[in-house]
């Protein structure tokens, strides 16, 4: 059978066969109507939780569907908001648990998760398109594939900070393979029987890693996860720099767990800046004590190569979406990698104090 192409207009779209008809998943206009379940982790986000429910109940299609809301013990006004507008739609559901994590909060949903074909993860600060189910589900077509994820936007009337690393984040997924390693928690579909086979997420990874740690073990297990850009959300992302900071601090603390995984390619890059940051002062410091003009040169080298590991997102982004907060881009990188650091550190020596307990 010859394989089916996605339109030009996708160039990013390598061909994936049917084996039932010569088209792609997402041109099939007969879809069976399967039982779905999404869950919404929340965990102070009053502001924007309507929103994201409102999005994901005007999904269109005759689906099958309910929406669990899992609070993680929120201190504003959340849960009320959320219950507010399950009043209305009776297909809301609204469950609490004390604070632990958002992948505590997904796993308990998942408790509740029988009967289902397929389990959708929208964040309570994401809004996915009205078409968000009707563009991923014709893609599990294939059975081997166990995750769709759509793609992520910043709001572009958000703070400097959020669309910053908003667009960082949609650069690095516009430029990873159809096929990737890693499906971010914030707009997944997944089939059901994926979680009945390898488990559910780990806690213990907290908020940063634990989708990362669960669709490696997808892939090890034999599924396949599919990127599909055309099924569209938008992300509030965190709105002040020290938020984002703590954000980039817990990726890299939970970093050592996930034993080389490497989500996006772009993040290959950014591992050779964290290099560069921890090299940089360290060089620095014995040009100054010896005053060697070689090593003056070693730590210019080093800031231009740092610097120029930044242009694609930068230039990409401004040339692409015209929003000039990408100058700052360098800069927030050197600050956000110096914090990473530190956080790579800390839980490299958790990491290996945990395997001394094993021992």
């Amino acid at each position: 059978m010859p394989k089916a192409s996605y339109p030009q207009k996708n160039p990013m779209f390598p061909s994936i066969p049917n084996r039932k008809n010569n088209i792609t998943p997402l041109q099939l206009k007969n879809v069976p109507d399967p039982k779905i379940l999404f869950i919404v982790s929340l965990f102070n986000n009053e502001q924007f939780i309507q929103k994201s429910l409102r999005a994901i109940i005007s999904q269109k299609g005759a689906w099958q569907k309910k929406i669990l809301v899992i609070d993680d013990g929120s201190c504003d006004q959340s849960v009320l908001k959320a219950q507010e507008l399950a009043r209305r739609h009776p297909e809301i559901q609204v469950l609490q648990q004390k604070h632990q994590s958002q992948a505590a909060a997904l796993n308990l949903g998942l408790k509740e998760a029988q009967g289902y074909d397929f389990i959708a993860f929208v964040e309570a600060d994401v809004k996915i398109e009205r078409k968000w189910l009707q563009k991923n589900l014709p893609v599990f077509q294939r059975p081997a594939i166990m995750g769709v994820g759509g793609s992520l936007k910043p709001f572009r009337k958000d703070k400097w900070i959020a669309r910053l690393a908003g667009w960082e984040i949609e650069y690095k997924l516009a430029h990873q393979p159809r096929c990737p390693v890693h499906l971010t928690s914030a707009n997944v579909l997944y089939r059901a029987s994926i979680f009945q086979k390898i488990g559910q997420f780990r806690a213990d990874l907290k908020n940063s890693s634990f989708d990362v740690e669960f669709n490696s073990r997808v892939i090890r297990s034999g599924g396949r996860l599919v990127y599909n850009p055309c099924a569209k959300a938008w992300h509030h992302y965190k709105p002040t720099l020290l938020a984002f900071l703590k954000r980039s601090y817990a990726y890299a603390r939970f970093r050592p767990y996930l034993k080389g995984v490497t989500p996006y390619p772009y993040d290959h890059i950014i591992k050779l800046q964290v290099v560069l940051v921890f090299l940089t002062p360290v060089i620095l410091l014995f040009a100054v004590i010896f005053n060697d003009p070689l090593l003056f040169f070693g730590c210019f080298l080093f800031a231009v190569l740092y610097f120029l590991s930044t242009l694609p997102p930068m230039i990409w982004t401004l040339w692409r979406k015209k929003d000039r907060v990408m100058l700052l881009y360098p800069a927030v990188s050197v600050l956000r990698n110096n914090v990473a650091l530190l956080g790579l550190g800390v839980g490299v020596l958790k990491y290996w104090q945990t395997l001394r307990r094993k021992k």
